[in-house]
């Protein structure tokens, strides 16, 4: 072995190594680099040569636990840290591969003068062999192969291929053996120890996966999350490809490839079922959800909708008291659930548990798009945050305030073309001033909603029975009996109780999955096999293995070539739902709720006279009763008080977004003097007993508005003045935020103030002692800020 760079190798029946004893990196790094360059594999001695076929499905990942999302398949490969004596040993991980069952067909160099049959010989792989591999350890967890895993070191670009290796053409029908080694095509001529060379030989081999260790790198686009990437060629028990030599078919028993299910393969909202000792939980994928949030129906400035993204972490239950939490889902078990599973399933990987009732169950996405309450509005106005929650079908009451198909937002736009008095910013509490040649009101008429139905989770009775069929009889020297047993319908709990010849078994067969606080107890075909076998007449004579739906029982060894009459099975100790689910998905993929605001049925006026009191807008809002003329308030304001917990509580808003509301400003009205032209235009407003009042025209530094931007500033008659705009900073080096959005003002003095580390300063207009005014800034500007050392920092402006 020593030529393939290890110390040596070990398996549990004859270890030259310790638990946990090391082996050098560099010994790896040295392998790689041979491997990268080309050269082949180290040549062993005279053998058998390789007739490699590849896995079946491909399914790659990052794995970074002992136990993914799903239930646990035959062949499924994990890595987890490396702990020695309870510590976390750097710089290592282990390797584990869940046990399985090989099917083949024996091919052997007797049958150039024997009869060719078509028996089928079955072994489970329970311990690694001493291949070029790494040491064993043991941590006594029995559902892995070698009762544990390899150890294997962190080293990045080297690639480990399992293999599973059966020697065809020998004089004797020899045992399939899986190997983990350093990956490579095994297209040379390899030796496996304690298989003596024949002539002809032939190694099967089937590659059940790869894995191969990256490096973390935060700073990369996207960014790197370090770790075994996994490569899964192959899942579930297996038949090698290998045949008889006359008869060039397949073997009997067909592979079972089973991708599995679990978070990490989902799409948003998808919805799943799991079952956890005896009790089911309904999960959801987690996923985000576009919306609307207008300020309909406070209207200021116009009418605007905000387009906004959440994402759901939670799911709301009407009635209340079906969730369970992530740790009551799934009891304590060594070892832990894999994080990644529960980072893509709401509920931090949970579930909330279905009642075993013929209730239908309904999933539903809502939102109104007005931020602002309705006088009793509720919380889903003042929230303005979509929700998402399961409602039991036999309450319609609930349903009934949530499945709306309620459309757009609706605005009556209502024009005067006459000058108005009385609607200067300065006088009312708009944000912008309306008095100019004419005036636009914009009547909120409805509020916007969006309804998306997920999913529906319908109930379907259920009733439970074990059916064994003849799959084939038994022939001497010809084939074996197989026998198929098929579970039906959908338990609960217990066991089964197989007889044989009227005598039952001792250990019976559990029909359900138990999660217990460090081990899985689960209908596989290890339990059946425990099962059968532990009726003495059985007792080494059947091999098991799993069909679609079921298991095949085969007959060897004592039993071999005989017909068996068919085993039976008291099921009276099994426990069954009344109702089994079936899940209607209406919709997977993010959602959409956004909706859009309308505009219609423009009137014009020309009428004198007109105060703010005559403005529709404030007729509906101070109306008797509020808000009078919205036609689907009612709609609105049912939308609350429900008989569960559903809130908006488990939805978070996406970061980054902030609200910059559009202006309305008449650029080049007809009152003179006091138009906004551009943003952070100054105008001179009055002048009186010797001072000048001046305002300044809405405008922005890197999208941020000044929060004084209202303020007037006074300047006496015939003397210099400036006014500017200050940007302050917060937080500490080397997290600076700049422009800090609570620290952007407009002044004005004398002088500009020099700058400082705390703020920068820009001048916007200069006042001359004419009172006329220079403008020096004529729109919006981008700030930005150096800082260097302890020199006073510098700043800097676009767009001046």
């Amino acid at each position: 072995m020593e030529d393939l760079g290890f110390s040596g190798a070990g398996s549990r029946s004859n270890s030259r190594f310790e638990a946990g004893s090391p082996i050098q990196a560099k010994q790896l790094n040295d392998l790689a680099a041979g491997l990268q360059t080309g050269q082949p594999m180290p040549y062993l001695g005279e053998g058998p040569v390789v007739s490699f076929t590849p896995g079946g499905s491909l399914i790659t990942g990052l794995v970074n636990n002992a136990v993914g999302g799903g239930t646990l398949q035959q062949f499924q490969i994990f890595t987890d840290v490396y702990r020695l004596g309870g510590e976390v040993v750097s710089g290592f991980s282990s390797l584990r591969v869940v046990k399985g069952e090989v099917v083949w067909s024996p091919r052997l160099l007797t049958d150039d003068i024997l009869p060719t049959t078509t028996c089928t010989t079955q072994a489970t792989i329970e311990t690694w062999f001493d291949l070029p591999s790494y040491p064993v350890f043991d941590d006594g967890d029995e559902i892995y192969i070698g009762n544990g895993g390899l150890v294997i070191p962190n080293v990045a670009g080297v690639e480990i291929g399992i293999f599973i290796f059966k020697p065809t053409m020998l004089p004797v029908d020899v045992d399939p053996i899986i190997v983990a080694l350093p990956d490579y095509v095994p297209s040379c001529p390899v030796v496996v120890p304690f298989t003596p060379p024949v002539d002809g030989a032939v190694w099967e081999v089937v590659k059940i996966g790869s894995m191969i260790y990256i490096d973390a790198d935060p700073e990369a686009d996207p960014p790197v999350r370090g770790g075994w990437q996994v490569t899964q060629n192959f899942i579930g028990s297996m038949t090698l490809p290998g045949s008889n030599k006359g008869g060039g078919k397949q073997s009997l028993l067909p592979a079972q490839l089973v991708t599995g299910s679990g978070g990490s393969q989902s799409s948003p909202f998808q919805c799943f079922i799991t079952e956890i000792n005896g009790e089911r939980y309904l999960q959801l994928a987690i996923g985000s959800v576009s919306y609307s949030s207008s300020n309909m129906p406070l209207i200021f400035d116009g009418a605007f909708t905000h387009t906004k993204q959440a994402y759901f972490n939670k799911v709301q239950i009407c009635p209340s008291g079906w969730r369970t939490s992530y740790n009551e889902m799934y009891p304590p078990l060594y070892p832990d659930p894999d994080p990644a599973f529960s980072n893509t399933i709401m509920e931090g990987g949970g579930g909330f548990a279905l009642p075993d009732s013929n209730d239908p169950i309904g999933i539903y996405a809502f939102k109104w798009d007005a931020d602002n309450s309705l006088g009793d509005g509720g919380d889903f106005l003042t929230g303005g945050l979509p929700t998402l929650a399961i409602f039991a079908l036999s309450n319609p009451t609930d349903i009934n305030k949530v499945t709306k198909d309620c459309g757009p937002s609706i605005y009556e736009q209502t024009m005067n073309v006459q000058p108005m008095s009385g609607y200067k910013a300065s006088e009312t509490e708009l944000a912008g001033d309306w008095g100019h040649c004419h005036t636009t009101w914009l009547n909120p008429r409805k509020i916007g909603y969006n309804c998306k139905a997920i999913a529906t989770i319908l109930p379907v009775t259920n009733t439970f029975s074990c059916l064994v069929n003849m799959e084939q009889i038994g022939v001497p020297m010809v084939c074996n009996t197989i026998q198929a047993i098929s579970l039906i319908g959908k338990p609960s709990g217990g066991v089964i109780v197989f007889s044989y010849g009227g005598i039952p078994s001792p250990i019976p067969f559990p029909v359900t999955t138990t999660f217990l606080p460090f081990s899985i107890i689960g209908p596989d075909e290890l339990a059946l096999f425990q099962c059968l076998n532990s009726i003495p007449e059985l007792t080494g004579n059947v091999q098991v293995s799993r069909n679609y739906g079921g298991y095949y029982v085969t007959f060897v060894n004592g039993l071999q070539g005989m017909p068996i009459d068919l085993l039976t099975a008291n099921i009276s100790g099994v426990t069954r739902y009344d109702y089994t689910y079936q899940i209607v998905q209406y919709h997977t993929g993010n959602l959409d709720l956004t909706s859009p605001m309308q505009m219609g049925m423009t009137q014009l006026m020309n009428e004198k006279d007109l105060t703010e009191a005559d403005d529709p807008y404030n007729k509906n809002k101070d109306g008797t009763p509020a808000w009078k003329d919205i036609v689907n308030k009612d709609d609105c304001l049912a939308c609350k008080n429900f008989s569960g917990d559903v809130t908006t509580e488990g939805v978070y808003q996406m970061l980054g977004f902030e609200n910059n509301n559009p202006s309305f400003f008449i650029a080049g009205g007809c009152t003179p003097g006091d138009v906004c032209e551009h943003p952070f235009q100054v105008h001179k407003n009055s002048e009186a007993e010797g001072t000048a009042t001046y305002s300044v025209c809405e405008g922005m530094v890197n999208n941020i508005i000044p929060s004084n931007i209202t303020d007037t500033f006074d300047v006496v008659v015939g003397e210099e003045a400036y006014i500017w705009v200050a940007v302050g900073n917060t937080g500490t080096a080397p997290f600076v935020l700049f422009p800090d959005p609570d620290n952007v003002t407009v002044d004005s003095g004398a002088t500009v103030p020099p700058d400082t580390d705390a703020l920068g300063y820009i001048a916007i207009a200069h006042i001359q002692t004419d009172g006329t005014v220079a403008q020096l800034v004529t729109g919006s500007v981008w700030a930005s800020r150096i800082k260097i050392g302890t020199n006073t920092a510098q700043y800097f402006y676009a767009g001046v």
